[in-house]
Parts: C-alpha cells; sequence; structure tokens
C-alpha cells in the first residue's frame, strides 16, 4: 500500500507562493549530509534540486558565516528557539537570511532575499512615508504659521490698542511717554507741547457727553492736520493733548505754540461743529527746560499750568514756575491741616447804607501760616479747588463765620447781615441746604440775616441741579447775592430765570468810575437792571469819597471798601460798627 500527499499549488505547504519575489528564496536542508530537499524560488523546479546542491566546502563555509555572524556556536544556533540571521555572498550578490534548526526532523529551514531587494522594499516605502512626513510637516507648519501670524495680528492689535486713545485714534499717555523716552535715549533735542481744552466742562454739561466726544474727535483732527510735520499728537485724557514737536529751540517753540493756538481756534471755527474753542497751552524744551523724560515733562505741566490761569494763552516754561509750583505744594500740604486745626480765621468788612450807616459785613476768610506766613485768600483757595479741598473749606469758613456772627450780633446789639462766599463745589455737594440750615440752628443765627454770596460758576457747573438748592434756601428767608456782575459773560441772560437778591457791582468798575466813561455807563447799567429786577446793589472796593459820591448819585445802596473800613477781626467789629454808624448823617 502506498500513500501521497500534494504539496505544491497555491495553498500547499511547498507553493511557489512561500517567497514573495524574484530575489527571495525558502530551502531546507538536511543537518548530516546538507542536502537541498526543498527550494521555493522564481524558476527552480524540483527536477533541478540535483544541480543545484552545495559542494561540502561551500556548506563549511556557510555554516562558519552563520556562527560568526550570530557570535555562536553551531549546538547553540541549533537549540534557540530564534532563527540566526545570516549574511552570505555569492555570485556577485549579497544574501541576508534567516535559518532555523528543526531538531525533530534534523532539518535547517533557511528563508534568503538578496540585499539589493530588501533595500529597494525599505526605499520605497520609505520614500512613500518620507513623502507623507514631508506632507505632513508642510500641513503643520503652515497651521503654525497661520496661527503664528494670527497672534502676531492679535499682539499688533493689542499694542496698538494700548498705546492709541480710542475716541481719537491719537497716541494715549502711554504712547507719548515711549515716544520721549525713545528720543531722550537717542539725546535727540524736542519740544513738548500740553494743550488743555478752555471750559470743557462747561460743553459736556450744556450740550451732553455725547457732543463733548464729537467736540474732542474733531479737535483732535486738527491737531493731527496741524501736526503732521512733528513727531506726533497724543490725547493724555480728558480734554488735554500733547503734541512733540522737532522744534527745540525755546523762542521757536513759542512761536510755534502761538500758530498752533491760533490755528485750531480758526480750524474749530469753520469746522463742521463750527465751535469758538479756546485752549491753554504749556511748552517745554528738551534739555534745555529738563535734561530727562521726567523733568521736561514736569516743565511743561508747569507751564500748562500757568496758561491756564489766564486762559486761551500760550507760556513757555521759565525757571521760576518752579518757586511758584513747589510754594504750591506746600500750601497744599499746610492747608489741610489748616483747615482741621481751626487756623484760618475770619475778618470781616462792614456794609454801609448810603447814609453810612452799617448794615452788615462780608466775611473774608484770612490765613497766617507758621511757615508760609501770610497766604493770600485767592492764592489758598485757588489750591484748595484744585486739590479737592473746597468742600471742605467752604463749610468750615460757613461755620465759623456764623459762631463769630452770633458774638458780633450780641456785642452791636442792633441787627446786621452777614454775607459769606460760596463756592459752585459747596453747592453741588448733597444736602448743602440742609446743612447751611443746620449750621443756622446750630450758632441761634435767623436765616433772615444770612446773604450767600455766589458767582455765575455755579450755575455753569450744573444750572438744573443748582436752581432748586436756590430756591429752598431763599424760602427759608435766606438771601442770595451775585457776587462779581458784569464781569462774565453768562450773567445778563441768568438773571430772569435765578432767585437773586442781590447783585454785586466788582471793584474793577468801581476804579474806574471816574475817568472811564465806559465803566461809568457799565455801572449805570447794572444799577438800572438791578432796580428793574428789584434787587439789593453792592459796591465792592470804594476806596475814596468820590466814588462814594458818585454811586449815591447814580442810586447804588450799599457799599464797602477801605474808605470806611479795612476787613477788621471779629472782636473788633462792634466798635467799627460804632464808630462809622455815630459819623452817619441822620437819614432823610
Amino acid at each position: 500500500m502506498s500513500a501521497g500527499i500534494r504539496a505544491d499549488g497555491e495553498k500547499g505547504v511547498f507553493g511557489n507562493n512561500l517567497h514573495t519575489g524574484a530575489d527571495d528564496s525558502v530551502m531546507i536542508f538536511r543537518e548530516h549530509d546538507g542536502y537541498l530537499q526543498f527550494k521555493s524560488s522564481e524558476g527552480v523546479t524540483p527536477d533541478m534540486y540535483a544541480h543545484i546542491q552545495r559542494t561540502p566546502e561551500q556548506r563549511e563555509e556557510d555554516r562558519q558565516g552563520l556562527i560568526a555572524a550570530n557570535d555562536a556556536s553551531l549546538e547553540e544556533l541549533k537549540v534557540s528557539p530564534e532563527p540566526s540571521i545570516y549574511y552570505s555572498h555569492r555570485d556577485g550578490d549579497t544574501f541576508i537570511g534567516g535559518a532555523w534548526y528543526s531538531p525533530d526532523y534534523e532539518l535547517w529551514i533557511v528563508s534568503e532575499s538578496n540585499i539589493r531587494s530588501v533595500w529597494s522594499t525599505f526605499l520605497d516605502r520609505a520614500l512613500v512615508l518620507l513623502a507623507v512626513f514631508v506632507a505632513l510637516f508642510f500641513l503643520l507648519f503652515y497651521l503654525v504659521r497661520q496661527i503664528e501670524r494670527a497672534e502676531k495680528k492679535r499682539r499688533s492689535a493689542l499694542m496698538y490698542q494700548s498705546r492709541h486713545d480710542d475716541l481719537t485714534s491719537l497716541l494715549n499717555r502711554v504712547g507719548m511717554i515711549d515716544q520721549i523716552q525713545q528720543l531722550v535715549n537717542r539725546d535727540e533735542g524736542f519740544g513738548v507741547v500740553l494743550l488743555d481744552i478752555d471750559n470743557f466742562r462747561g460743553i459736556n454739561d450744556r450740550f451732553g457727553q455725547e457732543h463733548g466726544d464729537k467736540v474732542l474727535s474733531e479737535f483732535a483732527r486738527c491737531l493731527r492736520e496741524l501736526t503732521s510735520e512733528q513727531y506726533g499728537a497724543s490725547r493724555l485724557g480728558g480734554d488735554e493733548f500733547a503734541v512733540i514737536s522737532r522744534i527745540r529751540e525755546p523762542e521757536k517753540l513759542l512761536a510755534f505754540c502761538s500758530d498752533l493756538l491760533r490755528g485750531l481756534a480758526r480750524h474749530m471755527a469753520t469746522g463742521p461743529l463750527g465751535l469758538q474753542l479756546g485752549a491753554s497751552v504749556g511748552a517745554a524744551a528738551f534739555p534745555d527746560h529738563g535734561d530727562s523724560f521726567n523733568s521736561v515733562i514736569r516743565s511743561a505741566h508747569l507751564a500748562l499750568y500757568q496758561a491756564k490761569r489766564t486762559r486761551n494763552d500760550v507760556c513757555l516754561y521759565r525757571n521760576e514756575f518752579e518757586a511758584g509750583y513747589l510754594r504750591r505744594v506746600h500750601i497744599e500740604q499746610r492747608l489741610r491741616g489748616a483747615i482741621h486745626q481751626g487756623r484760618i480765621f475770619m475778618a470781616y468788612q462792614p456794609q454801609l447804607d448810603a447814609c453810612g450807616r452799617v448794615v452788615g459785613v462780608e466775611a473774608l476768610a484770612r490765613w497766617d501760616d507758621e511757615e508760609l506766613g501770610y497766604v493770600p485768600p485767592n492764592e489758598f483757595v485757588e489750591v484748595a479747588e484744585s486739590c479737592g479741598l473746597m468742600v471742605e473749606l467752604g463749610n468750615y469758613v460757613l461755620g465759623r463765620s456764623l459762631s463769630d456772627f452770633r458774638t458780633i450780633l450780641d456785642q452791636a446789639r442792633m441787627p446786621l447781615e452777614l454775607s459769606v462766599n460760596i463756592s459752585a463745589m459747596q453747592f453741588m455737594q448733597s444736602g448743602f441746604a440742609d446743612l447751611v440750615l443746620s449750621e443756622l440752628q446750630k450758632h441761634g443765627v435767623h436765616p433772615h440775616y444770612l446773604t450767600l454770596e455766589i458767582t455765575e460758576t455755579v450755575f455753569m457747573a450744573g444750572f438744573d441741579q443748582v436752581i432748586p438748592v436756590l430756591e429752598h434756601l431763599r424760602r427759608e428767608g435766606i438771601s442770595l447775592s451775585m457776587d462779581d456782575f458784569g464781569t462774565g459773560y453768562s450773567s445778563l441772560s441768568l438773571l430772569r430765570k435765578l432767585p437773586i437778591d442781590e447783585l454785586k457791582i466788582d471793584k474793577s468798575f468801581v476804579d474806574n468810575i471816574i475817568d472811564d466813561e465806559p465803566a461809568r455807563n457799565m455801572v449805570e447799567s447794572i444799577i438800572a437792571i438791578g432796580k428793574n429786577h428789584r434787587m439789593r446793589l453792592v459796591a465792592e472796593g470804594v476806596e475814596e469819597q468820590a466814588q462814594f459820591s458818585t454811586l449815591v448819585a447814580m442810586g447804588c445802596g450799599r457799599f464797602q471798601g477801605y474808605l470806611f473800613s479795612r476787613p477788621v477781626p471779629a472782636s473788633d467789629v462792634a466798635s467799627v460798627v460804632r464808630q462809622c454808624n455815630d459819623k452817619a448823617a441822620p437819614p432823610v
């Protein structure tokens, strides 16, 4: 009996599909004689096995190559569970193979490939993988590049936003500081010009915030056009602007500022808003007025502070500004303590009628400091307004005046009236009317004795807010006086709307009433207005008998000035009142 199996074919154990290409082969050798029993390779058939047998010398060479390649003995290779790798050179080619020994059948199973085909296959796949890698790399690079560009654009936008003003697109304070610092670092000469729009708050109060923004935008546009040849313009905040000029010579810088101010006024008047707008300008030059960033900016601010005192003016930094600034700082430091410690005292100037009898007194604040000496009222009041102490100072003056006036009434033993100046900031504080009434009650003074003197700035600060306060005070019996009447631009238009009992004729008119016909005509007009509105009339600064006689002839009813008495302490008021009344003419 005999049996057989089909070992070749597509699905046979020894089929031709054991090798994957023309350069691959799978072989089986007997161990004891090295006989080739099977070979799967391109173009090899079983009848060719006898012709491709290896000689004993070749077989020994193969063994030695296998031993050398794996650095192990033949016995160790036979018992190894893993194939042994080797390299073989024949027919001018190099082959890489793997040999595994089967102890059960004492056979060597060898798989061999031409190294050239291995490299070819590797390179083919490597090139594909490299191409994929390069494509992915460039795709990733493109994405990263786009992200980087977007981030750079975002950073650039944030940087621009951090250095430019949102409303006007000019440089802001940070941008201006960077610009100046770069010029300072390069030691380049330049000029710093600071501009502050005059009475901009009045524009906001009258027309609203939106219109105010339009004014700022238009002002910035005009400023940009007029300074296109300079380093640049910036908005520092609110209504304050700055120009960094290429001009460093002080005289030329002052001329540039004057031309700039006139140009701004002309452009704003002829522009779409048609505004008559003024501005205060302060300038300083680097390095003449400061050899560092901080010093030149400080000098420019000092110049601007001086320009704002006169409004719509140009001021170039001068060395004497430094002393004035230091004094102002010193006053500010000492003023708060003076208020808290009650070192500000009151002086009282009598007010007389046409017969020369005292009918009232005006309270005037005085300050004689241990370090500063005598400080004029206009000086410390201005400091109080700028540093936020005006409300505290004004309330102190009101309380101190009422306290002194109670003593004056007791000593004089006759009815008198007390006039006290009230600032716009006091009127704007919540509960001001209640505060006044509380102080009157506290010091035992009847409301009919009190007159509050105000200026038109009170109404410019907030007309609709002030009127109810004035009406409340007037209903309680307190009189209201318009101080410095005729010196402002809106007093006449306000009169018909205001609950005013008294007009005070400013000293500037009284000084020139004898020799200056326009001043005399102005006084006559004010007196006529007051009479038509049934208001009392008080002339300030009467220093000559001729002035007094002229004012009496015009119909003015009350007077105060050095002709009658200087301001005196509260303790001397009663005696001054008696002296004036003793000299007074008998009533007609």
